[in-house]
């Protein structure tokens, strides 16, 4: 109602000039936030490849320790006692 009567005491160029004013704040705006959005997932897509990295890392070094050296030879076999997993399974209590 208010913006009607405002319309109403300007000439039609006026009216017309800052509705183009207003939308291409909007716009203006819109783009600024598309941008940081699409920054922020960038950014996701980035520290996603990192920890999947760090992650394989962290398997391989767990695997690794998983084998003992034994007369030379490297001996480890899935359900062997492990010294070094009893020890981080105790320490994390």
């Amino acid at each position: 109602m208010k913006w009607v009567e405002r319309c109403a005491q300007k000439p039609t160029e006026v009216v017309i000039r800052d509705a183009t004013v207003h939308n291409r704040e909007v716009a203006e705006r819109l783009r600024q936030e598309r941008e940081l959005a699409d920054a922020e997932a960038r950014r996701a897509r980035y520290q996603a490849v990192l920890d999947l990295h760090w992650q394989s890392m962290l398997d391989a070094q767990k695997e690794e320790r998983a084998f003992r050296m034994v007369g030379g030879f490297l001996e480890g076999q899935p359900g062997d006692y492990d010294p070094v997993q009893r020890y981080e399974r105790e320490g994390r209590r």
